[in-house]
């Protein structure tokens, strides 16, 4: 909870010393020992006290402290308690093993859960609006933002964002020949994963922020993916972006289940933007049919109402030939 254990532990004190060496410290009586011992040590009455580091994977996890009312109360017990904190390393790793299996299923429910949802979305806006609040939640970031490329003006355009207000998408386009990370992702098809100021270390990053990036992406950027959106022909159409990892992830490239999640999901907006195309074109072909048909009924109804005129015009001309007025008056309906 908090800071790390190697900033809680107070300065020169036996925490940070076993954190550092990541060796055991044992000090068989107070009163003899010259070591500045942490004032809680001799308040408690203890004579003997040790710190043993908790290490897996070459990462000190923790320590465990023994104290003791006797001097040399742990004389010949270094091996022992060093084996104890061996067996604790194992436990946390499979605790954490676990946690993080846990987590990872819960996630991959999530993403079943949108690809579901994704199919009933066939509208452009409501699509892209959907996808970019679902990114967010799924990777616990700051941002998500989808870019779509646009053939005609060779760009990649902004179109959506769960973070970056709407007026500054337009702002935000990028010319696929021109710099910045957006377009190598473009050009290439290649994913590009940073963690802290990694990013800046890129070839192809343009080097500066402008003044509209008030917003994300942002100076406050400290943990980027970018990666490409593919149709069903794995064609590049876009850019899925997730920004700022949030909790213990900030300033952390992401993990390799994340960038996993990420082309996954992004393959899915991908085709589901297809469809959703696919979908506008063909209603607006049924649209225009129905619009042509209407338009051939209402000529045909002319027709023949014209017609019909006309045959009632001749009727009423040869009345008047034959000097029927009235016949002829009360064809005309007067």
């Amino acid at each position: 909870v908090g800071d790390p254990l190697h900033l809680r532990a107070r300065d020169g004190g036996v925490t940070r010393d076993v954190i550092i060496s990541g060796e055991p410290r044992f000090f068989s009586d107070v009163k003899d020992d010259g070591a500045t011992h942490n004032p809680a040590v001799i308040e408690q009455g203890f004579r003997s006290y040790g710190g043993v580091p908790i290490i897996s994977r070459g990462k000190v996890l923790g320590v465990l402290f023994v104290h003791s009312d006797r001097a040399r109360a742990f004389e010949g017990r270094v091996q022992l308690l060093s084996t104890f904190c061996n067996h604790a390393a194992i436990a946390i790793d499979h605790a954490q093993l676990f946690s993080e299996a846990e987590q990872q299923a819960r996630t991959l429910g999530s993403l079943v859960e949108v690809s579901q949802r994704l199919i009933q979305h066939t509208g452009r806006d409501e699509l892209l609006e959907f996808c970019a609040e679902s990114g967010a939640r799924l990777f616990d970031v700051e941002d998500c933002s989808i870019s779509v490329l646009s053939d005609e003006r060779q760009t990649v355009d902004l179109v959506a964002s769960s973070g970056i207000p709407a007026h500054v998408w337009p702002k935000r386009e990028a010319h696929i020949e021109g710099p910045g990370l957006t377009a190598y992702v473009v050009r290439t098809g290649k994913t590009l994963n940073f963690g802290g100021d990694e990013f800046k270390e890129h070839a192809e990053w343009s080097g500066e922020f402008l003044e509209h990036l008030g917003f994300l992406p942002s100076k406050r950027c400290h943990s980027l993916l970018l990666g490409p959106l593919e149709d069903s022909r794995g064609k590049c159409v876009g850019i899925l972006k997730l920004e700022n990892r949030r909790g213990d992830g900030a300033d952390k490239p992401f993990t390799e289940f994340q960038l996993a999640m990420h082309k996954t999901l992004a393959s899915q907006i991908g085709i589901a933007l297809e469809r959703a195309e696919l979908y506008h074109r063909l209603h607006e072909e049924a649209r225009q049919k129905a619009r042509e048909s209407l338009s051939d009924d209402l000529h045909d109804i002319m027709n023949v109402q014209h017609g019909a005129l006309v045959l009632q015009t001749a009727y009423i001309q040869e009345l008047m030939g034959r000097e029927k007025y009235s016949k002829a008056t009360d064809e005309l309906g007067m």
